[in-house]
């Protein structure tokens, strides 16, 4: 598709500057293939205003995520807008929403391998695991050395914190 609306933002293009026969042929090229194609002329419009939805992932801080990428790409935004339950509605050209997709495309992705790598480092600065022998197979990939320095030094940049036992007794000790 996207090849589809290059060739006829070229052709719309030639259309509007074109001289003489060049600006008819380009114009009957144009209307033909937009009907083949079932495209809206508007969309091809890369000023027009659409008002689009964005949907955001399930997961922490991913509305938080898109948020910020939109505010990234619109810094100055003063369009109609709204957010919902799994979703945001925003007035946007057709470049700035193919940048906020591909860009919360990516850093959703970052989002969630930096997070996975902060859970572990603050489990175990915070000794939040299982200290015994499992009975169950582990099936798991041992990490590779770059990850495991990485959960390190986000280990040595959080805090400890001391959680004070709340109850009388520990697991074993019941009467």
């Amino acid at each position: 598709m996207k090849n589809h609306e290059d060739l006829l933002r070229k052709l719309k293009a030639l259309a509007e500057r074109g001289v003489g026969g060049e600006k008819i042929n380009a114009e009957a090229v144009l209307q033909k293939l937009l009907k083949k194609y079932n495209i809206d002329p508007d969309s091809l419009n890369d000023e027009a205003l659409n008002f689009v939805e964005f949907k955001y992932k399930k997961g922490l801080y991913q509305s938080d995520l898109l948020i910020q990428i939109i505010i990234s790409v619109i810094p100055t935004l003063k369009r109609k807008n709204g957010k919902y339950a799994s979703y945001i509605k925003i007035d946007v050209t057709r470049s700035e929403e193919i940048e906020i997709r591909a860009k919360y495309d990516f850093y959703s992705k970052k989002l969630k391998e930096d997070l996975d790598l902060f859970f572990t480092a603050f489990f175990h600065r915070n000794n939040l695991y299982y200290h015994g022998e499992s009975d169950s197979k582990d099936d798991s990939k041992p990490m590779d050395h770059e990850k495991i320095q990485k959960i390190v030094k986000m280990m040595n940049g959080l805090d400890q914190h001391q959680y004070r036992l709340q109850i009388g007794h520990v697991r074993g000790e019941r009467s």
